[in-house]
Parts: structure tokens; sequence; C-alpha cells
């Protein structure tokens, strides 16, 4: 069971980790979706129109690989992938965090 002593130290931790699923899952989404607006924008510029076109296709293409097919299904899995690293990660820190201060 926990002790009181311990227990404001385990919900910065779960806090930590909530934050750092969220931001991370945001992330690829906030990235693709600049990327696909500044495209976009491009694509209204007379003399970048067929280069805002072809990024766009081709950014809607690599998301499609993610997703068999879909961009949003892609979109979301990268979503997930980069939670998973996130997650990973700050547990990790977190325990060696941990590990130094029983050392001292």
């Amino acid at each position: 069971m926990l002790s009181n002593l311990c227990l404001p130290t385990h919900l910065s931790r779960l806090r930590s980790l909530c934050l750092t699923t969220v931001f991370s899952f945001m992330l690829p989404g906030l990235v693709f979706a600049a990327g696909a607006l500044a495209l976009f924008v491009m694509s209204y510029i007379p003399l970048c129109t067929q280069i805002g076109h072809a990024g766009l296709h081709w950014l809607l293409e690599f998301l499609a690989v993610f997703g068999t097919g879909h961009p949003l299904q892609g979109l979301l899995w990268l979503g997930f992938s980069f939670s998973f690293v996130a997650v990973l990660f700050d547990m990790f820190a977190s325990f060696h965090t941990v590990q130094e201060q029983h050392e001292r």
C-alpha cells in the first residue's frame, strides 16, 4: 500500500505520464496540419500552384502508407506510436530519477 508520503510523488508521476501521452499524441497531428495548411496556402500562389497540389498529394499518400490506404488512420497510428514511445521514455527517465535519489 502506498504511504501518505509517497502519494504526491506518485500523483506527480501519473500527471506527467498523462500530459506526455496527450501532448505526444497531438504532436504529429499538429505538425501534419501545419504542413498541409502551408501547402494549401502555397497552392493559391500563382507560381507555386503545382508545388502546393503535389505536396498535398504526397502528404496524403505518406499518411495513407501508415493507415493501410486511409490518411486519417495513418495519422492516428503515428499519434499512437509517438505517444507510446514518449510514455516509455518518461517512465525510463522517472525510474532513473528515483534510482539516483536512492543512491544519495
